[in-house]
This record gives C-alpha cells, sequence and structure tokens, in this order.
C-alpha cells in the first residue's frame, strides 16, 4: 500500500535513530527521502492492517518500563 513499493531507489546514506537504522534513498527527482529499514525488508510486504492493534501485554509493559 506504500506509493513507492515498486519502486527502486539508491540508497546515499544510513543512519541509526532511537536505535533503529534508517536508509535515506534518493527518490526520482532528487530529493532524499529517509526510511526505516525494516520497511525494505521481504517480510514488511506481507503486513497485513487490521482494524485493532495485537500486541502482547508482555511487549507494551516492556516498552513501557525503557
Amino acid at each position: 500500500f506504500h506509493p513507492l513499493r515498486s519502486h527502486s531507489l539508491p540508497v546515499i546514506r544510513q543512519y541509526d535513530f532511537h536505535d533503529e537504522v534508517h536508509y535515506v534513498v534518493r527518490l526520482a527527482d532528487g530529493r532524499p527521502l529517509a526510511v526505516p529499514a525494516w520497511m525494505t525488508s521481504p517480510e514488511a510486504a506481507g503486513t497485513r492492517i487490521v482494524s485493532a492493534a495485537r500486541l502482547p501485554v508482555r511487549v507494551l509493559l516492556d516498552h513501557l518500563l525503557q
């Protein structure tokens, strides 16, 4: 569902932000765009949108305790 899902874009830089890897890619018009690395994995293509979040309580608690 992402508008750039079928594009191949050159990576011009990589950086970490809040312990998460991001790539900066160059769009066709020359502008840079930062993309979280997880969005480039094959598994991300199979992501489904659901009407309600499904997270284990432990995940929520771990996030709050960080």
